[in-house]
């Protein structure tokens, strides 16, 4: 049969092979028509047929993902909620070992009435920034919603498509395997027996070791004021030299941001047979506009029903609506582990179980109405906390706030007891930061507290927001609870952190008197007990920190001193001054005296007569890490690098690359490439490293470490941690 000749009408449809059997393709991505028609001479005649076809070429990367319609945002570098790979690792997989990607830019990203998503046509992504964008389904929609994008790489171009299946469920990165709640703008740290409880869920009687973090929704997971790394290791038990983990925190993206942010991880440990396993989930973060007391309830007969007017009066001060009877709904997050909540709830044990699905309403009318919710305890009682967020609509976009229900069963009376708890805590120096869930887990009756108040210490001080070496000092009388509600004056006790005294050892204690909601008092003690970490001259910079050495031979240089009270706070950016005054001086330049009001002002000027500044600048202003590469190299009369392989993925600045040339920056490793990131501000750890480095480049390197600091100058214009 290889006599029969083959044609086609359309010339962007195109035939395959030879014989009886052929393979027809489409030219173009666009959808054709054509007649396909075959000749076949035998035996002297000729036969023909036709047939009409309709073909389509498909992408060149045809990627989906499933979504559940509850979800309020699914982020494309997390995994989907049916569990399956993220949208960026199913992207990747279709590139060679060799390809990576450069950017995804989308040709549409709003499908009416079914989704979309949460960037711009005009926007192309890196790899890093496609990993934040979300879609989000419209509300009740199930089906298919299709976005066509296009994918360049560092080798070639792709057309693609991408494609979510939503579907009704719940999203399991909306729920969360652990869960926190936060305030909007507000910073929230993460604790470690949450992990060890999720580990142990996992594997009984197992033992987590540490955890990893990937990818991170609407925000960043920081650890030490740094944006942590996908292989960084934070331990539930750590030793001196690991990573605490309850030292882990998150911040969202925005001041006000609203909703349930997400951050996948890894646990990893040992089973009960000491074999080492490993399980991934997600923290779900649910960030509300306003805060709201506990709502508290005794089961004196093993049940107790709920009532609205409980929680309008909460909803009432926390948002202050000021209405007399407003409709407001909630939904539950995080129900009962040792009771259960029902509707319509008989003795018996009748009643539906509550869902976590279902919005309530405070309507007496509503067919789910608050006030037709029971609580029933299980045989043992006790005391328990369950989880809502409040709304003033019955869909996420009235999200208000996030609350707490306290359960007491089996109490016969109203008497609390008030035996004295003690609340222990080990510090290997910097400091240790208290935990809501330690306290309130102290005894049954400290759930039920109003506020408490701390005592002075026995050695040491009390601070809230303690980071970087700073912090607000704690003061008599001032008021913490478990949330922490600016108009009735309270602060979070998990904000609250012991900081000993540089060097020492022992164990100190702190006294504190707790309130209960309708009277009485519970006294306690928090005990801390201290071993002094290894430092250097400056109690916040450790021996085993990657800069503490560059910062150590500074201090012998007598170039930087620190702050008068005793830290250089390496994580704070530098500004303009700061920045010219150290490269000017390793580079051999002499002290400028003032040419102005500003004491950097003789370096402005200096930098602009011999090219080192380009044009005037603020010398308040915070230099960026491409604004210091420039600095630097011109300082360093180095000339830009323009040619050759360029060490930087994300950079192409001459100087930077020169700099790098030189040894004096390195950038930062991610995943095989190195970035440059010029957009960042510099912070004083990176800018300690760049000037040693200098000085030993120029030959004027630094003397050996000493042990104590160079005294401050009188010049009191000039920072603190620069004084020389």
């Amino acid at each position: 049969m290889k006599d029969i000749k083959w044609s086609t009408s359309n010339d962007d449809i195109y035939i395959s092979g030879s014989g009886s059997s052929v393979t027809v393709y489409a030219e173009t991505n666009s959808s054709s028509s054509a007649t396909i028609t075959a000749k076949l001479k035998f035996d002297g005649k000729t036969y023909e047929d036709s047939v009409k076809i309709s073909i389509s070429n498909s992408a060149d990367i045809d990627i989906s993902a499933t979504v559940y319609n509850s979800n309020t945002g699914y982020a494309l570098g997390d995994k989907d909620d049916a569990g399956n790979k993220s949208v960026v690792d199913k992207i990747t997989a279709e590139l060679s070992s060799k390809e990576y990607i450069d950017y995804v830019q989308f040709d549409s990203v709003s499908e009416k009435n079914k989704g979309s998503l949460d960037c711009s046509t005009k926007s192309k992504l890196d790899e890093d920034e496609l990993a934040e964008v979300e879609f989000e389904p419209d509300e009740d929609y199930t089906g298919s919603v299709s976005f066509n994008f296009t994918l360049k790489t560092n080798r070639d171009t792709y057309d693609g498509v991408l494609t979510f299946n939503v579907k009704k469920g719940t999203a399991s990165n909306a729920k969360g395997d652990i869960s926190y709640t936060g305030t909007r703008g507000g910073t929230v740290y993460f604790d470690a027996r949450d992990f060890e409880d999720y580990f142990e869920d996992e594997y009984p009687r197992g033992e987590l070791e540490y955890v990893t973090f990937g990818r991170a929704s609407n925000g960043t997971v920081y650890y030490d004021g740094k944006k942590i790394s996908t292989s960084d290791e934070f331990y539930a038990n750590p030793g001196k030299r690991d990573k605490d983990l309850d030292e882990v925190y998150y911040e969202p993206s925005s001041d006000t941001y609203t909703g349930t942010a997400t951050v996948s991880f890894t646990a990893y440990g040992e089973n009960s047979s000491g074999t080492s396993k490993s399980t991934s989930g997600v923290i779900s973060i649910v960030y509300s506009s306003a805060n709201a007391k506990d709502i508290s309830y005794q089961a004196t007969n093993g049940s107790v029903r709920l009532n609205a007017d409980d929680f309008i009066s909460t909803y009432k001060k926390a948002t202050g609506v000021t209405s007399s009877n407003p409709t407001m709904y909630i939904r539950f997050t995080k129900l009962p582990s040792k009771g259960n909540l029902y509707v319509n709830y008989t003795s018996n044990g009748g009643g539906s179980r509550v869902s976590t699905s279902t919005y309530y309403s405070s309507k007496s009318s509503a067919s789910n109405y608050i006030g037709d919710i029971t609580y029933a305890a299980d045989a043992a009682g006790g005391t328990e906390t369950v989880e809502y967020t409040a709304y003033s609509t019955d869909s996420t976009s009235g999200l208000k706030y996030s609350g707490k229900i306290v359960f007491t069963a089996n109490a016969t009376n109203n008497t609390v007891p008030t035996t004295p708890v003690n609340i222990s805590y080990t510090c290997t120096g910097g400091s240790v930061k208290f935990s809501n869930a330690d306290f309130s887990g102290s005894s049954s009756s400290m759930m039920l507290i109003d506020y408490l108040v701390f005592g002075t210490p026995s050695t040491g001080a009390l601070y809230t927001n303690y980071a970087g070496g700073t912090g607000n000092a704690v003061t008599s009388g001032q008021r913490f609870d478990y949330v922490g509600i600016t108009s009735l004056g309270t602060t979070a006790v998990s904000s609250v952190s012991y900081v000993p005294p540089m060097g020492w050892s022992g164990t100190a204690s702190v006294p504190f008197s707790a309130y209960l909601i309708g009277g009485g008092t519970i006294t306690g003690t928090v005990t801390i007990s201290v071993t002094a970490a290894a430092t250097t001259v400056l109690r916040d910079v450790r021996t085993t920190d990657w800069y503490a050495a560059y910062v150590t031979d500074l201090l012998a240089a007598g170039v930087l001193t620190g702050y008068e009270d005793n830290t250089f706070r390496a994580a704070n950016n530098v500004t303009y001054g700061e920045i010219l005054k150290l490269v000017m001086l390793a580079t051999g330049y002499a002290e400028q005296s003032k040419s102005g009001a500003h004491w950097a002002s003789g370096y402005v000027d200096r930098a602009l007569t011999d090219g080192i500044l380009t044009e005037r600048v603020d010398p308040d202003a915070y230099a960026s890490r491409a604004a210091v590469a420039d600095i630097a190299a011109r300082a360093m009369r180095l000339s830009p690098v323009t040619d050759g392989v360029n060490p930087f993925t994300d950079s192409v600045n001459g100087y930077a690359r020169a700099l790098y040339n030189a040894g004096i920056i390195t950038g930062y490793e991610e995943g095989g490439r190195t970035y440059y990131r010029g957009g960042n501000p510099i912070e004083r750890a990176h800018i300690a490293a760049i000037i040693c480095r200098i000085m030993d480049y120029t030959g004027k390197a630094p003397s050996q470490p000493s042990t104590t600091p160079t005294p401050p100058r009188t010049d009191v214009e000039i920072p603190d941690w620069l004084r020389s």
